[in-house]
């Protein structure tokens, strides 16, 4: 365990600072429309970066080869999953945040804007996917957003600031520094990858019930059978704007549930460590 705990020091002394810029690239891009949400794994691209610090023309080569080993998986593994989660919003939310750091938005495409089986017939003719039956403002719009899309606010806006407020605590400047920057990222850009990465590096116990908690968002969502989806990504600025009359509710709830995981969390690395 001892030597497991270096290996994680040493991760993030060596992508510390290739995070922090990753999460400035994303807020970028998902600022410019044609954009949108950049798509790759996360991990993998971590791994390049931290390879290619040592310079060696071997470990470029073996690490690109494991790139490229990731997208083979990711073309496997993705429509049997994707057509497994079409029908389980809950289930969706919890492992599209593991599959999104490694894998990338295959997944989530997948399910929000191909999966047949939330087809909707329109005067314009048939539209698939709850992202884009949303965009239709139709009247299975709002069915869509409360069951599939809504519960991405929880997981990319308000859980995030929970696992930063915990992980803060007796953190240096550097590990403070990644979790301001993948904060900013998840609740302004909507992508939680680098939060995490972070999450993942400092604390993996705290990681896997931030995971866990993504998907208990998306029953929140249904319960409180909210309308409010996105265009682009669940940020707090999308939030703000397609909330509309649900934005307060969100809100508190949203922090609510942050306020939960803050808890458990902390009570979980009371009891049993901080790993």
């Amino acid at each position: 365990m001892k030597r497991l705990a270096q290996h994680r020091e040493q991760a993030v002394e060596s992508l510390a600072k290739p995070l922090i810029a990753l999460s400035a690239v994303l807020c970028v891009t998902e600022s410019i429309t044609p954009l949108g949400t950049v798509d790759f794994g996360l991990l993998p691209a971590l791994a390049f970066a931290a390879v290619c610090r040592r310079q060696k023309v071997w470990q470029w080569a073996l690490c690109a080869l494991g790139i490229f080993a990731a997208y083979v998986i990711a073309d496997s593994i993705t429509p049997p999953l994707a057509a497994f989660l079409g029908s389980r919003p809950a289930l969706f939310g919890a492992v599209n945040g593991l599959y999104r750091l490694a894998f990338g938005t295959r997944l989530e495409t997948a399910v929000l804007h191909t999966d047949i089986s939330g087809a909707l017939i329109t005067e314009n003719g048939i539209v698939t996917g709850a992202a884009d039956i949303y965009l239709t403002g139709s009247s299975g719009a709002a069915a869509a957003a409360s069951r599939w899309l809504t519960g991405a606010y929880f997981g990319n806006v308000f859980l995030p600031l929970g696992a930063a407020a915990l992980l803060w605590q007796n953190a240096d400047r550097r590990r403070r520094a990644l979790l301001i920057a993948g904060a900013l990222c998840a609740v302004l850009a909507g992508d939680a990858r680098v939060i995490t990465a972070a999450v993942l590096l400092l604390s993996p116990a705290c990681a896997v019930l931030l995971w866990l908690m993504s998907g208990l968002g998306y029953v929140l969502a249904a319960l409180l059978q909210s309308d409010c989806g996105y265009r682009q990504s669940a940020s707090l600025p999308a939030l703000i704007q397609n909330g509309k009359a649900q934005t307060v509710l969100l809100l508190v709830s949203g922090l609510l549930l942050a306020a939960l995981y803050y808890f458990i969390a902390r009570l979980w690395r009371k009891h049993y460590g901080t790993a």
